[in-house]
């Protein structure tokens, strides 16, 4: 009998952890990165775990929408994406 607590293999690999590749998919424009214990380097497609979008996206599935503001020069920017794939 599977209880609530149990998860199965695949619900394990479909959360976005530390050290996964994932793709993103944030308004329209698609982008690949690693989330990191270390510190971002965003043009290498390296984010930190301690930074807004990795926080976002952390603990999320496949397919997860999410929405998340960037402040900009005193502007706050709502910026909507989606995983597209984690590998």
């Amino acid at each position: 009998m599977n209880n609530s607590l149990e998860k199965t293999k695949d619900e394990f690999v479909s959360i976005v952890e530390i050290g996964d590749n994932i793709t993103v998919v944030i308004d329209n424009f698609e982008e690949t990165y690693t989330i990191s214990f270390g510190l971002s380097d965003p043009e290498k497609g390296v984010i930190s775990k301690n930074s807004p979008l990795a926080l976002i996206l952390l603990g999320r599935k496949k397919e997860d929408k999410f929405e998340y503001t960037v402040i900009y020069k005193r502007e706050s920017i709502i910026t909507k994406g989606y995983i597209k794939k984690n590998n």
